[in-house]
């Protein structure tokens, strides 16, 4: 988004927020349910560090963000979202349900604490081959070897000739790394599961690594323990963080019930919800979900809730900092409300959310 128009919404949203017409529009939409995607919470001295910024919110911004909320939603647990959607409760006033995916641990030295404080009431979808493996992602080590290819010239050389030519142009791209990373993993999520493999495994051996993936480990077990204890709920979201709807349908079966059957014995209790990882989803997905044992599962398509839809495709929305960034690159209210309820979308006509999830 170039810098003016950013300023120009920014000084919307402050006079949209301050004359009362946002509150307003957000009352006459009725009571609605608001679902929040976040995936990490990292302190504020590091988070410049990060690979991948639509993942990431400071923790300063992550409390300023749980308070704006709940001005104008509730907090609700994933249970009262399932019996208002069974029809069990009825939906009087506008609702929000915050959610966490991967199970990384800043999920607990970080985010924990502050749910705790405030009492909100959280679900984390775990990547259970993530968690019970103790190992970063696919993703996370890309990061440390586009770093690596921007110092090793002969090594760099060599591996043009052996991967793929989108993943070359996009770790060639003269550009920064959080912006090369992002496209060199948009590319190997498009690629089905064999061949993505390969092309990290090329790429993982073709250079000398010194692996920053640390910071990017999950929780363990005991951690996860410790936040049901405290009255969070946990989900599943696959074995591998596959991206299911590039699979045989036997093999996303297998990454669906696996992961559930997993979480499930770790925790010593039935887990019932799914997220879809990357939030791609369709209905034969949803189909195998449900036989899996899931009663509700959640996509990233940026939308409201209303009772009656398919509890198999919820919407999300995905939070990370930027969402609560003003042009001046600080917390905004203002900005974080227009995006949250969908405003700028309504007035602007536009879906500037859906474009930023991509």
């Amino acid at each position: 988004m170039g810098r003016l128009l950013k300023m120009i919404k920014s000084v919307l949203a402050l006079c949209w927020v301050r004359s009362g017409l946002l509150r307003l529009v957000h009352r006459m939409q009725g009571p609605r349910i608001l679902v929040l995607a976040y995936h990490r919470v990292t302190p504020d001295d590091a988070l410049h560090r990060s690979a991948y910024p639509a993942m990431h919110v400071s923790c300063s911004s992550f409390e300023q963000q749980l308070l704006a909320v709940r001005e104008l939603y509730r907090f609700i647990p994933l249970a009262e979202l399932k019996a208002i959607l069974n029809g069990q409760q009825p939906l009087t006033e506008p609702v929000a349900i915050l959610t966490f995916d991967d199970g990384y641990k800043d999920n607990f030295e970080q985010a924990f604490p502050v749910l705790t404080e405030l009492n909100i009431p959280a679900t984390f979808f775990l990547s259970f081959g993530f968690v019970d493996r103790g190992e970063p992602f696919w993703f996370d080590h890309l990061a440390d070897s586009v770093t690596a290819w921007d110092h090793q010239a002969k090594a760099r050389s060599s591996l043009r000739d052996c991967l793929p030519d989108p993943l070359v142009a996009a770790l060639d791209a003269p550009a920064s790394m959080q912006a090369r990373c992002r496209s060199a993993s948009a590319f190997l999520k498009s690629l089905p599961e064999e061949k993505r493999l390969q092309a990290m495994q090329d790429l993982q051996d073709g250079l000398d690594l010194q692996s920053h993936a640390g910071n990017s480990l999950p929780m363990t077990w005991d951690e996860v323990r410790t936040m049901h204890q405290a009255g969070m709920s946990m989900g599943a979201h696959s074995v591998s963080h596959a991206i299911l709807t590039t699979l045989r349908e036997d093999k996303a079966s297998d990454e669906i019930s696996a992961s559930m059957d997993g979480v499930s014995r770790r925790l010593g209790t039935a887990v019932d919800s799914f997220a879809y990882p990357n939030g791609d989803a369709n209905q034969q997905l949803a189909s195998l979900v449900e036989r899996a044992g899931a009663t509700v599962a959640f996509t990233m398509e940026p939308r409201q809730i209303r009772p009656g839809d398919a509890p198999l495709q919820l919407g999300r929305t995905n939070v990370c900092q930027d969402t609560s960034c003003s042009s001046f690159r600080s917390f905004s209210k203002s900005w974080f409300w227009c995006e949250i309820t969908g405003f700028f979308d309504v007035v602007l006509r536009r879906n500037a959310r859906r474009e930023r999830s991509a």
